[in-house]
């Protein structure tokens, strides 16, 4: 187990994670906001790491994966509250979210960075990865008209694993 990790070093497991798939550096990263984009199957994926102050002297940082998967529909919000609660539970590590002034649904894999190693950043990755694209797929079938408009992540059209 790798103690006291920096944030440094997380970017470097995910430079060399990147290049081990064959991109680079400034294929994915987005050096204005700080995160990394990119697309596996038909799910687009963003990454970044969160600074969180618990106390003036105590900082922790954490690894954030996020991708987009369905616009939230204008009515029936029980049965999608209780739909993607159910597939949420079934989600293992990966969770449903909505980032608060957005209408947008997201998969999310959130990770504190201390003790982190190689072997668990790059597990975390690739379950995020295999999760957001079969959730996408998944909710593509179930809500076909909230899913049609969901945009690539960062903006633009990140590069495909």
């Amino acid at each position: 187990m790798a103690q006291g990790i920096t944030p440094l070093q997380v970017h470097q497991y995910i430079e060399q994670y990147f290049l081990g798939v064959g991109l680079t550096k400034d294929q994915v990263y987005d050096a204005k906001n700080e995160t990394y984009y990119w697309r596996r199957g038909s799910a687009n994926l963003e990454m970044f790491i969160t600074r969180f102050e618990v106390t003036p002297n105590h900082v922790r940082y954490y690894l954030r994966i996020f991708s987009p998967l369905m616009l939230m529909p204008a009515t029936q919000h029980e049965h999608v509250y209780r739909t993607l609660l159910q597939i949420s539970h079934n989600s293992l590590c990966v969770k449903m979210t909505m980032r608060e002034g957005s209408e947008y649904i997201f998969a999310a894999y959130e990770r504190d960075i201390e003790g982190m190693d190689y072997i668990e950043f790059y597990n975390m990755i690739a379950d995020m990865e295999w999760w957001a694209d079969s959730l996408d797929d998944r909710l593509k079938t179930m809500f076909p008209d909230q899913t049609a408009g969901v945009p690539p992540t960062g903006g633009g059209s990140p590069p495909q694993l």
